[in-house]
């Protein structure tokens, strides 16, 4: 009876790896996605060496990250004609709110919705970056109006950008940022910068808009420019140049 069924396969190599070279060039060549390449060289040595022959994938397009009540989001990616990546993440971050990403497979996660901003990366899922919870904020001393203090006020993060990889040294940041229905500061949307690598980071004190028009809504960074660039409500672009810091260096102009 042994006989009838075929040895065990644990060390025999996968039934793909046999495949002739032109018709794995050819199914090589039809991926796009980067993840899709990497996991087919795992199929033997035929599909590496294709791999390697092929051009360099193109600049990823963006992933479509979906929310579940119920486990953790899940990553569809276009290249692959929609189909799910699976990554895993940290149990804390299945409810979060995810309010960016940024080249290298980082994600920015607020796991209280409005509170706790960290920075996690999808191939380290147990790195963790903490970001700023707060902001320092000028206001005048009542009845005195030229006495000022600096007051650390709770922030939520509604997106944000770095001007390099947050690992690499001196890596600015640039977030726009709301308060609380509760702070004393205006309901509006701020600009606000913070330097990568402090332990306990903070928002310098923040740019509020002159007016409704220049009003926040989207950002970037220029490498050309070296600048940051936010788009506002009137179709305007500010611009902040760098070096953001110091702060009272900072040149910025509205186009």
């Amino acid at each position: 009876m042994a006989d009838e069924f075929p040895p065990p396969l644990d060390n025999a190599e996968p039934p793909l790896a046999k495949v002739p070279a032109d018709i794995v060039r050819e199914i090589v060549s039809s991926l796009r996605c980067k993840i899709d390449r990497d996991r087919a060289r795992y199929l033997g040595e035929t599909w590496r060496a294709q791999i390697q022959l092929l051009e360099p994938v193109p600049p990823p397009l963006p992933w479509l990250l979906v929310p579940r009540s119920i486990g953790p989001p899940v990553f569809h990616c276009v290249l692959s004609n929609w189909r799910t990546h699976r990554y895993f993440l940290v149990h804390s971050a299945h409810t979060a709110r995810f309010f960016g990403s940024y080249d290298g497979n980082w994600l920015f996660v607020s796991l209280q919705q409005n509170d706790q901003h960290i920075l996690l990366n999808l191939e380290r899922p147990y790195l963790r970056i903490d970001l700023p919870n707060t902001c320092l904020r000028n206001f005048l001393v009542p009845p005195f109006q030229y006495i000022q203090i600096l007051v650390e006020v709770r922030i939520f993060i509604v997106a944000a950008t770095f001007s390099r990889q947050p690992t690499e040294p001196g890596c600015v940041a640039a977030g726009i940022i709301g308060y609380p229905p509760s702070s004393i500061v205006e309901g509006t949307w701020h600009i606000g910068f913070w330097e990568m690598g402090n332990q306990a980071p903070v928002i310098s004190p923040s740019f509020p808009p002159i007016n409704e028009d220049l009003e926040v809504e989207d950002l970037l960074y220029s490498r050309g420019d070296e600048a940051f660039l936010f788009l506002t409500r009137g179709e305007h672009i500010r611009e902040f140049r760098q070096p953001i810091f110091p702060l009272p260096d900072m040149t910025r102009k509205v186009r």
